[in-house]
């Protein structure tokens, strides 16, 4: 049995965890997107307990849900792709950067992550990643006046994002190496 590198089990752990608290975020923001949604944040130390609470949800959702397109930046670079020209193409990560040829695999065919796209979400990575990456390009780098055409969309094409980076986690690494992942740390009361 093949063991990962802590430092990259580690990474692909908190992707995998991101990628399925955004899908349940997505899921609950789109299902709630007409009525003003509220949020407490709570965190629990040894030395005390802090409530953030927020009439607006955003105060937790947006930086998850910036977090999370940024794992969706760092998978297709981790299995070798880049969203450029309009289309997903092969791309060789910089020497310094983990990527699946750390692990003894090579990468992933822009095929085969179309092929889980059109599969789980019936639509292709292209046309699904295509937006969250000029959002990630612009929105998270520059102040900008850039914004989606329509929330619900982005969050469809976040979610579906999730749902096939989750996947594509396992199937292309863990089952390629023939490892089980570690269990999610998260939960979602319904």
């Amino acid at each position: 049995m093949v063991i990962l590198n802590s430092r990259i089990a580690n990474q692909l752990e908190d992707a995998r965890n991101n990628f399925a608290t955004c899908r349940q975020i997505c899921d609950f923001l789109m299902e709630n997107n007409t009525a003003p949604i509220s949020a407490e944040i709570v965190m629990r130390g040894h030395a005390r307990t802090v409530h953030i609470p927020s009439e607006k949800c955003g105060l937790f959702t947006t930086p998850f849900i910036h977090n999370t397109m940024l794992d969706i930046r760092r998978s297709l670079d981790f299995f070798g792709l880049k969203c450029m020209d309009g289309k997903i193409q092969p791309f060789k990560p910089r020497d310094n950067d983990y990527w699946m040829g750390s692990v003894n695999l090579s990468s992933v065919s822009p095929d085969e992550l179309d092929e889980i796209f059109i599969r789980t979400c019936g639509i292709s990575a292209f046309e699904s990643l295509e937006e969250i990456l000029t959002y990630s390009n612009k929105q998270l780098a520059h102040f900008t006046t850039f914004k989606f055409k329509e929330d619900n969309r982005m969050l469809l094409h976040l979610r579906n994002c999730s749902i096939v980076f989750f996947e594509a986690i396992e199937l292309f690494i863990y089952d390629r190496l023939e490892i089980p992942p570690r269990p999610l740390r998260i939960s979602v009361d319904p």
